[in-house]
């Protein structure tokens, strides 16, 4: 009996180990050459996280860096106060879902784009607040477990002939994911869904976990401190092992108890309690037990976590914690590239992709409904700073570049996570209080350092 056609043909490999008809063997630039990672792979990394605390404090460490307490949008200046104060108020009432602030689903979209590999940010549409001057646009986060086969072809995301996104298909909710009724689904146009991942090769479709690379390490480590701890936990068990005499021991029961009828060797079970005298018969000894401490698994943990947390984009101090090994140098030279890797993601990826076109979603609703005069106004995004090692240092080095031209004072502040314009105004409505802390502390600065040089507390400045 002949094969159906090309079924009994011989499977054609590459160098890599994939087969001809691989998704990942080759790259065309068709968006399907880009398939989406296995469910497995998703709860194995979920699981992961959830159960691994060098995982977990890897992608803390991301979120504090990359989100912080929020990446800050504020319009520039020369922006009508009304379109301010309406982001404002979109920025309290921005959850579809009535639970978080904008700032929260930014952490709830990068956290989910770290594990998961992305995230899908949906426009949504809210008109109870309106009358009281509340922006109409909502957000909704999905992840891609929510995904649903709604396409023509059961597909869950459409492409147009173009090989671009045409339209997105979710569950409207968890607990009726999986049922295939067409009722338990809701479709939106891909204007109106920010797919956010980070895109690594030409014609990626779909993201890639950030913790693909390293979950194996990371589980190795586990089973491996696992297995110490049942290793310990076995030689707790022997304490002690006794050896009895040979008077004791008959021909009809062995040492070790075993006979042909039953098992009793006729030694009493030994038990260990604190403060405990045995007295031993006569021709007894006792060997205790001495557990020898484990030297490879500091040296194990270390290197394993050195590969994984570098796989993660973290370097290995901020992930684990651990500063045993470091000093000022190589602390903050590790800091500088860990910096740059974040200000990557949040200038090529995060801003452009999900905020900017937030902002364009908020302009259009506001102008539709007759809120704002203007479609378009621009807007200034500051992520959270880096906070510095060497507060002195880094601030004579800004003043430096400052004086000679080299950088600006704006940009200085914006570095920092902050804002020149709010910075002037505040400092203008605290000039009297600085002034007067000035005049408080100098005096006490002078006063202090003549007690340093050994002068009468009443001595003159």
């Amino acid at each position: 009996m002949r094969l159906a056609r090309g079924l009994d043909r011989p499977r054609r490999r590459y160098a890599d180990g994939y087969s001809y008809n691989s998704d990942w063997s080759r790259n065309t630039g068709k968006t399907e050459d880009a398939v989406s990672r296995s469910i497995v792979n998703r709860q194995r990394i979920r699981r992961l996280l959830a159960t691994n605390p060098y995982a977990a404090k890897v992608r803390q460490t991301l979120l504090n860096n990359l989100v912080g307490f929020g990446i800050v949008g504020t319009p520039v200046k020369g922006t009508p106060k009304k379109v301010t104060d309406l982001w404002k108020l979109f920025v309290k009432n921005s959850d579809w879902l009535g639970r978080l602030d904008f700032y929260g689903q930014q952490d709830l979209s990068i956290s989910t784009m770290i594990g998961d590999g992305e995230a899908f940010i949906v426009r949504r549409f809210d008109r109870s607040k309106i009358k009281a001057g509340v922006p109409p646009t909502r957000i909704e986060i999905f992840d891609p477990g929510m995904l649903a086969p709604g396409g023509k072809k059961g597909e869950p995301i459409e492409y147009d002939d173009a090989g671009r996104p045409a339209r997105y298909h979710f569950w409207k909710d968890r607990k009726r994911a999986g049922l295939a009724v067409s009722a338990n689904i809701v479709s939106f146009d891909a204007a109106d869904v920010i797919h956010l991942y980070r895109q690594d090769w030409p014609g990626q479709s779909r993201g890639v976990s950030l913790f693909e690379p390293v979950v194996k390490r990371f589980e190795d480590l586990d089973e491996y401190i696992d297995a110490e701890v049942v290793r310990k936990k076995i030689e707790a068990c022997f304490v002690g092992f006794i050896t009895p005499g040979e008077e004791y021991a008959s021909e009809t029961t062995d040492v070790g108890g075993q006979t042909d009828e039953y098992t009793d060797n006729d030694f009493e079970v030994e038990v260990f309690e604190p403060g405990m005298i045995e007295r031993l018969r006569p021709g007894d000894n006792i060997q205790f037990g001495d557990p020898k401490p484990s030297a490879a698994i500091q040296e194990f943990a270390r290197v394993t976590l050195l590969g994984a947390t570098a796989g993660a984009g973290v370097p290995y101090e901020h992930g684990t914690g651990d500063l045993s090994n470091v000093n000022y140098s190589s602390y903050r030279a590790g800091s500088l590239e860990f910096q740059r890797f974040c200000g990557r993601l949040q200038w090529l990826n995060i801003i452009p992709v999900m905020l900017e076109r937030i902002w364009d979603w908020f302009l259009e609703d506001c102008y539709q409904i007759g809120l704002i005069s203007k479609r378009f106004y621009e807007i200034l995004w500051t992520p959270p700073a880096f906070e510095s090692i060497d507060r002195e240092r880094d601030a004579k080095a800004d003043i430096f570049e400052i004086l000679s031209g080299l950088s600006s004072l704006r940009e200085r502040i914006a570095a920092r996570g902050g804002n020149i314009e709010d910075m002037k105004a505040e400092i203008e409505g605290d000039r009297g209080l600085i002034e007067l802390l000035i005049e408080l502390f100098g005096s006490f600065g002078g006063n202090l350092g003549q007690k340093q040089q050994g002068k009468p507390d009443n001595a003159s400045t």
